[in-house]
């Protein structure tokens, strides 16, 4: 293409394949490096290290040695911590706990009795007044037997009866009479001069009297009462001589008298 004559061209001026050889082994001759003299530069470098090695050396070899092994190091004069043995810490928090193992040697604590843990105390569960008042009244509950004043209202009355039999068999009207409260009833038998007087009449009729009671159980009725049921036969002897024996169903209600009784009532 054709170049405007009127704008300003570059300047190219021709070197010439001369020029441009010379500038070319210009910058190679700068690109090389310079060549460094090792020659003098390595023994002077020797012969320093060798000075350096010598001067360390001693001027005489030194004499074999035994390899010593350190000994420990002597702790004797060093505080040491007190440490408590095991033992002897457990003994302390024992009689810390328990003082009742103070007074007991070390060597016996195995052959003396064991020390007593502490006791928890436990709160007792009020008792149950209706229930025992209930029980008290039945006289036909089977568990009125069982409570302390029962079992205290009902205590020998075997005892008792052994006297009443006994006196009976004797006809002895005092001894029996005694036997009942003033009040006392016998069937339809009212008061104990009243019973006193119709058996003064029966023992003067009869000879050869024989009262057993068997099968008998006592029960309490109240702290002073017990209720006695059991089986009787008697056999005696009327005026005529014939004999006669009669058995049923008897019941006596006892109460305390002091160590003895006394009859309330007398059924059979």
């Amino acid at each position: 293409a054709e170049l405007d004559s009127g704008s300003p061209q570059p300047e190219f001026y021709d070197l010439g394949p001369v020029a441009v050889s010379g500038a070319a082994d210009s910058r190679a001759r700068d690109l090389e490096p310079e060549p460094v003299s090792t020659a003098a530069s390595q023994p002077d470098e020797l012969a320093s290290t060798l000075a350096t090695v010598t001067a360390l050396l001693p001027e005489e070899p030194v004499p074999y040695q035994d390899i010593v092994k350190p000994s420990r190091p002597d702790m004797s004069h060093t505080a040491q911590p007190e440490i408590t043995p095991k033992r002897q810490l457990a003994a302390q928090v024992l009689q810390n706990e328990w003082p009742e193992a103070q007074q007991q040697p070390a060597g016996q604590m195995s052959q003396s009795k064991p020390v007593s843990m502490p006791k928890v105390a436990r709160e007792k569960p009020a008792p149950d007044n209706s229930r025992v008042s209930s029980v008290a009244s039945d006289p036909k509950s089977p568990t009125s037997r069982l409570q302390p004043d029962g079992l205290a209202a009902c205590s020998n009355f075997q005892v008792f009866l052994a006297q009443y039999t006994m006196y009976y068999d004797r006809g002895d009207t005092l001894a029996y009479a005694d036997l009942f409260s003033p009040l006392a009833t016998e069937n339809r038998l009212q008061g104990r001069a009243h019973i006193q007087q119709v058996y003064q009449d029966w023992f003067s009729q009869t000879r050869q009297r024989r009262l057993q009671l068997q099968d008998l159980s006592g029960r309490a009725i109240s702290p002073q009462r017990c209720l006695i049921e059991g089986q009787y036969t008697v056999s005696y002897r009327k005026p005529n001589g014939d004999r006669s024996v009669q058995s049923g169903w008897i019941e006596f209600l006892l109460e305390r008298a002091g160590r003895s009784y006394h009859i309330i009532s007398l059924r059979y």
